[in-house]
C-alpha cells in the first residue's frame, strides 16, 4: 500500500494536497519509503512538480537516490498504480498502521517500566495517560475544507441574490 501512495503522488498533480495533512516521513513503515516521501515533501513545500523526474531529481540532490534503490525503484513505483483515485483512503490505512506500531512500541516499554521494582507505578501511570493523550491529539482528524470551494459558493450565493433583485 506505501508503494501504490508513493507511486499516486507522482501521476496526478494535486493528490500530494490530499494527503499532505495526513502522512509525514515517519508514517511510512520502510526507511526507503520515508526517503522518497521526504523528497516529495520537499518538492511541494518549493512548489515544484512532483513526478517521476523531480523526485529522482531530489533524491539525487539529497544524496539518497541509490539508499531507496535508484531510479529503477522510483519508476517501479509509478508502474504499481494507475492513478490516485482512492489515495486519501489509502494514506489513512498507512497512517493507522504507524499508530499501531507507535501503540505497540510504548505499550513494550509501559510493560518493560511495570516488571521494574524502582519504578513510581503513580509516575508511570501518568506518563501513559500523559503519552496516550498526546498520541490521541497527533492523530485526531482535523475537520477542515479548501477555501476556493466555499469562496466559489459564495460568489455564486451572492450573483444569485444580486440577479433576483434586479
Amino acid at each position: 500500500m506505501e508503494q501504490a501512495v508513493l507511486g499516486a503522488l507522482m501521476l496526478e498533480k494535486d493528490a500530494y494536497s490530499q494527503v499532505s495533512e495526513i502522512l509525514k516521513p515517519d508514517t511510512f513503515y520502510e526507511k526507503k519509503h520515508q526517503l522518497i516521501y521526504t523528497a516529495i515533501q520537499e518538492l511541494a513545500l518549493a512548489q515544484n512538480p512532483i513526478d517521476l523526474t523531480t523526485v529522482t531529481w531530489q533524491l539525487q540532490h539529497d544524496g539518497t537516490l541509490e539508499q531507496i534503490g535508484g531510479p529503477l525503484y522510483i519508476s517501479q513505483l509509478t508502474q504499481k498504480v494507475s492513478s490516485a483515485a482512492h489515495i486519501e483512503f489509502h494514506a489513512k490505512v498507512i497512517a493507522h498502521k504507524a499508530l499501531a506500531r507507535e501503540l505497540i512500541s510504548y505499550a513494550g516499554k509501559i510493560e518493560a517500566a511495570a516488571f521494574d521494582e524502582t519504578t513510581d507505578i503513580e509516575e508511570l501511570m501518568q506518563e501513559a495517560e500523559g503519552n496516550l493523550f498526546q498520541l490521541s491529539q497527533q492523530n485526531i482528524k482535523k475537520d477542515t475544507q479548501q477555501i476556493d470551494p466555499i469562496v466559489d459558493e459564495a460568489l455564486k450565493k451572492i450573483q444569485e441574490a444580486a440577479n433576483r433583485a434586479e
